[in-house]
């Protein structure tokens, strides 16, 4: 009890927060974030501090861009979808208000971090073995694989050692309910708080951590995902990272092997690596939407915005112009599906046009500005930046409350502890 004292409650609450971000259901952030807010504003009452400098451009971008949206509510004509977006994007509004009741002093990055590293590195564990605990239900057993092994027959319907589709996207995500993208993301912006710990020497077992966080990643199988922890490691290892030359040569070896013995094992990973090289008309073949599916997604979504205004078309029509546009070009896999654009740029300028595009735009422009001295909100701006080309991440909550999260609390807060 001492200790959590200690560590006090705005650092518990943070880790909830991040917790909560994956861990079902999805209203528990929603409620940790509520409780961080309500809790430290009625202690600014009582206490009268207010952290002004807490605020800073990338908060204030965060506010003006929802206030686009909301603009664009009044030249909506359907209120209700416009009113849902609306809500589901009031973390845009509030997140910016937490720092300014929060002191940097009491925010321990290393404490949050580490805790959240450990906690993914443990959900690593629960969804590889619950994915045995299915195959082992099905029959799969270490029995049945030495028998396959012997030359024993495989019966018809049966694979020949276990079940690889539990061993994948969202079949490997289900325990808990979370999409594979944005398992990817945050298992990605743990693996930057790790590289950060271990370019300031603060983290234990970097390696099994970092192989576990890999293979989280892998597992999960957003394809961008697996390619920005590349790209974030590419970076960390080349310019970041103090390991001598041979070092570093034969962990990018080993990254790039990794990787390449995951798709040539599982024939899940393989089937998505495969349709992300694939670019063909016969797209509704794809099993996971491929390539080809995502070109016709952004074709039409470009054709929409040409046709529109410079405003957009407001949060409660875009979707709608979008699927019209799908009707137009006989897309029709994307007309009953309701696909959105698939990007979250191109989403932006349905939404409210070039003003919002341009927020969105300063918001990054603005985070790697401030990413100068902070190696880790360079790479964990590099999650989002890179993940919105083929990602309509905000249009989920899970999107939403992380984007706006995770930059603000990290361009604000650090892992060295200042005096205001």
């Amino acid at each position: 009890m001492i200790k959590l004292k200690k560590i006090g409650f705005v650092n518990i609450l943070m880790v909830l927060i991040l917790i909560t971000f994956v861990v079902p259901p999805k209203i528990l952030n929603v409620i940790f974030i509520g409780v961080l807010l309500g809790l430290t504003f009625v202690r600014h009452i009582i206490n009268t501090n207010f952290h002004k400098t807490n605020f800073n451009k990338v908060s204030l971008f965060f506010i003006l861009y929802f206030f686009m949206l909301l603009v664009s509510l009044f030249y909506s004509k359907d209120l209700k979808t416009g009113v849902s977006v609306i809500t589901s994007s009031l973390s845009f509004l509030v997140i910016p208000l937490i720092p300014l009741f929060i002191s940097k002093k009491e925010v321990n990055l290393e404490f949050i971090t580490k805790s959240y590293i450990g906690f993914l590195c443990l959900l690593f564990f629960f969804l590889f073995s619950t994915s045995i605990y299915k195959n082992v239900i099905e029959g799969y057993t270490l029995e049945y694989v030495f028998d396959t092994l012997r030359g024993r027959e495989v019966e018809n319907g049966r694979y020949d050692y276990f079940n690889y589709w539990y061993f994948a996207y969202a079949n490997f995500t289900s325990p808990i309910g979370i999409q594979p993208i944005y398992l990817g993301v945050f298992t990605n912006i743990a693996v930057v708080f790790l590289f950060y710990l271990k370019k300031i020497r603060k983290i234990k077992y970097y390696y099994f951590q970092l192989i576990t966080l890999g293979l989280l990643i892998l597992l999960a199988a957003s394809r961008w995902q697996i390619l920005i922890f590349a790209l974030n490691y590419f970076i960390f290892i080349i310019f970041i990272d103090n390991s001598t030359f041979t070092k570093k040569t034969f962990i990018l070896v080993s990254l790039v092997a990794t990787i390449l013995a995951i798709g040539a094992i599982n024939p899940v990973t393989r089937i998505r690596a495969k349709e992300s090289f694939s670019i063909k008309e016969a797209f509704y073949q794809d099993h996971f939407g491929g390539t080809s599916i995502r070109l016709k997604k952004w074709t039409n979504a470009i054709r929409s915005i040409a046709a529109g205004s410079v405003a957009g078309y407001g949060v409660g029509d875009a979707k709608n112009k979008l699927l019209d546009q799908y009707k137009k070009d006989k897309f029709y896999l994307g007309y009953y599906n309701k696909y959105n654009s698939h990007n979250q740029y191109l989403d932006t300028l349905l939404y409210g046009g070039l003003f919002s595009f341009s927020i969105l735009i300063l918001i990054f422009f603005y985070a790697y500005k401030y990413a100068v001295n902070k190696i880790y909100l360079l790479l964990m701006t590099n999650v989002f930046s890179v993940g919105f080309f083929t990602e309509s991440m905000l249009s989920r909550q899970w999107g939403v409350v992380s984007f706006s999260f995770f930059l603000i609390i990290f361009t604000v807060f650090e892992f060295t502890i200042n005096d205001d």
